[in-house]
């Protein structure tokens, strides 16, 4: 009963963060951001979690483990359906040589300050070190695509720079599911099998790839079968997502790599059932975004000592270096982008599923930690925009978009509102 409670508070609150009331509630700049990056949502969670009110024990975050599951599945259906390769293929190249840039500077940068503050941290070695590090380096891939807070109204040349940063922001995103689910494959440890990592890590990705090429099949033939009901498209929906993400959680998978494998093998196949499909992901995501974020934030362990919040200091300060220098090489002067050049310093909210996914799967107290740490470094760095977001206060921003459009034909607008993808 406890258990039913503790999620029918989570749901109530998730269906009001996403309301027409809460949608306007982000009128202000600070507001925008901070429901832009889910931190009231992670807030809202720490405080109903076991650290505060006690609403949420850890007894019934275990027991909703399916539900978590499912919400790795479901995210990693978004950023899969992103891989259209039309779309991928006709991207600008700035917004690719951002990324590209971005992701060779984090993957070294912070692989490296992950794996030596880890060490120094926790003690960690082996397995356990490099999935940690593989999480840390991932999860400081790409920003959140918010940038209204930032924006100084609806002018062509500010608009072009926010496509870039939004553009570059969701193709960091499809990058992170995929680097997270090879090097996770190859460097999370299995106990009690005799094969060597090379074995296991390359048996994971053939199984991954293949259960994800399998379900995207499935899924592309069960969404022609609802085509005009909109009730069975949900059902195909949340039966995709729970299947894909149970499995993957099963056989020791990343959920979201074999849920993102699934949507890049549906949106590439041809079909109208398919956008009606995703117009229907879309009108849900920012509840399923609140639900998750609430869930991280009651996960998080705030006794990390330190050492955590040196680490977290530095991951936020290397943001504050990294990222503006990967937007410059795309091309963007910082003179001419003038508050948009601090966009790219916030964390993207996957950073967060990601850390929840190594939670659940590994089970022990250090990635709960190594989850409040990488919030921790989302917050700080979340500083020096919301600075340079007081400094426009007063001047005009984007005009936004209500979720009912958004949901209709402008899935760029989700994204930018809080949505995990």
């Amino acid at each position: 009963m406890r258990t039913f409670l503790a999620i029918l508070l989570v749901a109530v609150l998730a269906l009001l963060a996403s309301s027409s009331t809460g949608f306007r509630l982000r009128r202000s700049r600070w507001t925008v951001a901070l429901f832009g990056g889910g931190w009231v949502a992670i807030g809202v969670g720490a405080a109903i979690g076991p650290q505060g009110l006690g609403a949420v024990t850890l007894q019934t975050i275990q027991s909703a483990t399916p539900l978590v599951v499912l919400g790795l599945g479901w995210i990693g259906l978004m950023i899969g359906l992103q891989a259209q390769r039309t779309v991928l293929t006709s991207l600008p190249p700035s917004v690719v040589r951002v990324c590209g840039v971005d992701a060779a500077l984090t993957l070294g940068v912070f692989g490296l300050a992950g794996w030596i503050g880890l060490r120094s941290w926790l003690g960690a070695d082996g397995g356990a070190l490099w999935t940690m590090t593989a999480l840390l380096a991932c999860a400081s891939l790409g920003w959140t695509m918010e940038t209204r807070s930032l924006s100084s109204g609806d002018a062509g040349d500010t608009r072009e720079r926010a496509l870039i940063v939004r553009g570059s922001g969701g193709l960091a995103a499809i990058l992170t599911i995929a680097v997270f689910g090879v090097v996770y494959s190859f460097a999370h440890p299995a106990p009690g099998t005799e094969l060597s990592a090379l074995s296991l890590g390359s048996s994971r990705l053939v199984i991954g790839a293949a259960l994800g090429l399998a379900a995207g099949l499935i899924g592309r033939y069960a969404l022609r079968e609802a085509a005009g009901s909109r009730g069975a498209q949900l059902t195909v929906v949340l039966g995709l997502v729970a299947i894909v993400g149970g499995l993957a959680f099963e056989m020791d998978l990343s959920s979201l790599f074999v849920a993102g494998a699934t949507g890049a093998v549906m949106t590439n196949l041809a079909g109208n059932e398919l956008r009606s499909f995703e117009r229907v992901i879309l009108k849900a995501e920012h509840a399923v975004a609140a639900v998750f974020a609430m869930l991280a934030g009651a996960l998080l362990d705030p006794a990390i000592g330190w050492g955590g919040l040196g680490l977290a200091a530095l991951l936020a300060g290397l943001r504050l270096i990294v990222k503006p220098f990967a937007l410059r090489a795309g091309g963007v002067r910082r003179e001419g982008a003038g508050a948009l050049s601090w966009a790219v310093v916030r964390q993207s909210p996957l950073a967060v599923a990601l850390g929840v996914s190594v939670v659940v799967s590994v089970g022990d107290a250090a990635p709960a930690k190594l989850l409040t740490v990488i919030v921790l470094a989302g917050v700080l760095a979340e500083l020096t925009p919301l600075a340079a977001a007081w400094a426009l206060r007063g001047a005009p921003m984007e005009t936004p978009v209500e979720p009912k459009a958004a949901a209709e034909g402008a899935p760029e607008s989700a994204s930018e509102q809080g949505g995990a993808s």
